[in-house]
């Protein structure tokens, strides 16, 4: 989901209520934290961080966002 779909839909960041993060290397996860905490999602958001080999076009991080919408 695009942050793009999200708002046609109705919705934004504040609305996400879960988060799945995909980190190429665990060392990494504190200054992903940091960075993370700058983004104005809802503090009460669940999230799940994993480390994994690889990540499609060599990226660092990937995050999947689940949020609800007032459009369907």
């Amino acid at each position: 989901m695009s942050i793009f779909k999200t708002r046609e839909n109705g919705s934004s960041l504040d609305n996400v209520t879960k988060t799945l993060v995909f980190l190429e290397n665990m060392d990494d996860f504190k200054s992903f934290n940091e960075v993370y905490r700058n983004f104005t999602i809802n503090t009460l958001t669940a999230r799940t961080t994993v480390a994994v080999k690889t990540l499609p076009k060599n990226a660092k991080v990937e995050i999947e966002a689940i949020a609800f919408a007032s459009k369907f």
